[in-house]
């Protein structure tokens, strides 16, 4: 009877020893399945981030083709010319018949003194000196129906250079300012040029 009593008792203690390896064996999986659970939720965690990072980039990225796509400066818009051209000009500029080069500027003016210019041939006054305060503008060549100062040599165009009066703006030493007219040679892109005081006139 004792014999039988221990080898009971055994038994009991091999089924206690199997039940406790086996709760031991249940709380390992809980805890492994516990442990990829929450790993994976780390990893969902580090989804948004990482969607959110790639958004941020996406942001710059735009941002820096707008600033490389910068709308061009616009050119500023042409004012309407209301002067005339083609025929039209050509029309306005036709004195006796013949078509000028020259058009005078809207500051032209008639001079306000009487100015005189004075020709020389070889260093000798040729002539008396030709009042030049009658009018505006006065247009010097060879062209007999244009020019107001008409030179017969072979050297000057038919219209070769022209004297204009202009209303111009001068500051004073004081500071103030004055308007006065003041005479101006334009070369007419004459063949032989024009020179004043020794220097070229540019047409």
């Amino acid at each position: 009877d004792d014999d039988g009593r221990s080898k009971k008792r055994d038994r009991s203690h091999d089924d206690d020893d199997r039940s406790r390896k086996r709760d031991h064996r249940h709380q390992d999986d809980d805890s492994s399945r516990s442990r990829k659970r929450e790993h994976r939720y780390e990893e969902d965690d580090d989804r948004p981030k990482r969607r959110e990072h790639q958004n941020d980039e996406d942001d710059d990225k735009s941002k820096r083709n707008r600033r490389s796509k910068s709308p061009e400066p616009q050119a500023p818009k042409e004012e309407p010319d209301f002067a005339p051209s083609g025929k039209l000009a050509q029309a306005a500029n036709t004195i006796n018949g013949t078509v000028s080069k020259y058009a005078e500027p809207a500051d032209a003016c008639v001079p306000d003194k009487r100015w005189r210019l004075y020709v020389f041939k070889l260093e000798k006054q040729h002539n008396e000196p030709l009042r030049i305060h009658r009018q505006s503008m006065y247009m010097i060549g060879r062209e007999a129906k244009l020019a107001d100062i008409r030179l017969e040599n072979v050297s000057i165009s038919k219209q070769h250079a022209v004297i204009q009066f202009r209303k111009r703006q001068v500051t004073k030493d004081d500071d103030s300012v004055e308007t006065v007219i003041k005479p101006y040679i334009i070369d007419l892109g004459s063949t032989n040029g024009t020179s004043l005081c020794g220097n070229k006139v540019e047409s």
